[in-house]
């Protein structure tokens, strides 16, 4: 009976915390909706991300994220 094989961590697929944060910033979702990763921490637990408020990244409405995000 063959066993279920886990997913690969982060980890065990890119050693360096810089080397996954410009691989994040060059991913085309990520590149072409404004979103920049500014740090991953070394235990790649934490990442700190910046969506910055610009004529790209808002709708016609002038919102981010379509709409309001908190009442």
């Amino acid at each position: 009976m063959p066993t279920a094989r886990s997913l690969p961590s982060w980890k065990s697929l890119v050693r360096d915390a810089r080397v996954l944060r410009h691989g994040m910033n060059a991913w085309p979702p990520f590149l072409f909706a404004g979103i920049r990763v500014t740090s991953v921490s070394p235990d790649f637990r934490r990442a700190r991300v910046e969506l910055r408020y610009r004529p790209l990244t808002r709708n016609y409405v002038g919102t981010q994220l379509g709409g309001r995000s908190s009442r």
